[in-house]
């Protein structure tokens, strides 16, 4: 049976394309799941206007990787993270990141799932990513890892916070000093 697909179907084909397929597979699952109709005279002339559109679609996504790629080429993109003294990052750096990096600094969207790390990015530094906009056409970008802020600690809350020393907080109230002390352990007396 002749069919054309009206969405993208897994390893059979795109939506438009016009395909012979057996006919229960046709009748039982392309059909009624909406994934295909049967190919008469005024299905062919809908296919024609899909293939003309999907046509025009590609060649303009192609165009748009293109001018992507162009500007992808000419710019290092910079991502900021935390990172310890010794310049390695709290967690790393994901493709998330990068896509986040590339829509602020190029205001263009590019899906994370198009992004492919060469390595972890674990480290301060310079790094690669390949990102590919279309099927075949791909870029290698550079990556900047800097610091957010190198070496800063929070500042405490008040100023009397910051004379107690690290681990060790006032009670709130003298209630509190009470069961404080009634919690620690009694002191035992030298035998």
């Amino acid at each position: 049976m002749k069919i054309i697909l009206t969405q993208d179907v897994l390893r059979l084909g795109y939506q438009g394309d016009l395909l012979e397929v057996k006919d229960g597979y046709a009748r039982n699952y392309l059909i009624p799941k909406g994934f295909a109709q049967r190919a008469t005279r005024g299905t062919l002339k809908q296919y024609e206007h899909l293939r003309r559109a999907r046509e025009e679609r590609e060649t303009r996504l192609r165009e748009e990787a293109h001018e992507t790629v162009e500007r992808l080429a000419t710019t290092l993109l910079r991502v900021t993270a935390r990172a310890g003294e010794t310049g390695r990052l709290y967690g790393s750096v994901t493709t998330a990141d990068i896509a986040r990096a590339i829509e602020e600094q190029l205001g263009v969207y590019v899906d994370r799932r198009k992004i492919e790390l060469l390595g972890p990015i674990r480290v301060l530094g310079d790094h690669r990513a390949r990102v590919a906009l279309y099927p075949d056409i791909a870029i290698e970008v550079k990556i900047v890892v800097t610091s957010t802020a190198e070496g800063a600690v929070t500042p405490p809350a008040d100023a009397a916070a910051a004379d107690e020393p690290a681990g060790e907080s006032p009670p709130a109230s003298a209630a509190a000093a009470d069961r404080a002390a009634d919690t620690e352990p009694a002191a035992e007396a030298p035998r």
